[in-house]
């Protein structure tokens, strides 16, 4: 109980400390409005990439990965994700590699295929890696939260409603 305290404190005095040491800054923007992304951070950069772009007549999912380097202010295209283009899909940074999980697939009106697939993006080669699907959602899945502690993944999904577990 008194280590759950200590870290609900701990993250209230760590927000309170860092909006009191100044004001928000304008960097470098994203190139394109991206609707349903998926972001995860590695280090100095942040990864964003997938969701879908949207005009007046059109929804189309997107498939690239962009990372942003926080010491340059630059952004700089990286490996797309082999899998299906895909939006809603849940991210994670876990031991230096990137996790992207589910999704959705499909072009407007019908965004209708739901994706079960789990990748790994490995920054230091640029490169994805499919890992096994999730258990006990096989239909796939849109949408949900995704989060690491030291020695696993979990996701919650959201449809169904779930959680579930990856341990690397």
């Amino acid at each position: 109980m008194s280590k759950i305290l200590y870290t609900i404190v701990f993250l209230t005095i760590f927000s309170i400390a860092s909006k009191a040491q100044g004001s928000w800054s304008s960097l470098a923007n994203f190139f394109e409005n991206r609707h349903s992304p998926s972001s995860f951070s590695n280090g100095n950069k942040v990864y964003v990439g997938l969701g879908f772009t949207s005009t007046t007549n059109s929804q189309v999912p997107k498939k690239d990965l962009w990372s942003y380097n926080v010491a340059t202010d630059a952004w700089t295209q990286r490996a797309d994700l082999p899998g299906d283009a895909r939006f809603a899909s849940p991210a994670v940074n876990f031991n230096n590699k990137g996790y992207i999980m589910c999704g959705r697939n499909g072009t407007f009106p019908n965004f209708s295929t739901y994706l079960n697939e789990f990748w790994e993006y490995d920054p230091t080669l640029n490169a994805w890696t499919q890992k096994s699907s999730l258990i006990g959602v096989p239909s796939g899945s849109a949408g949900g939260t995704a989060f690491a502690t030291t020695n696993a993944i979990y996701t919650i999904t959201k449809f169904p409603s779930t959680v579930k577990v990856m341990e690397i």
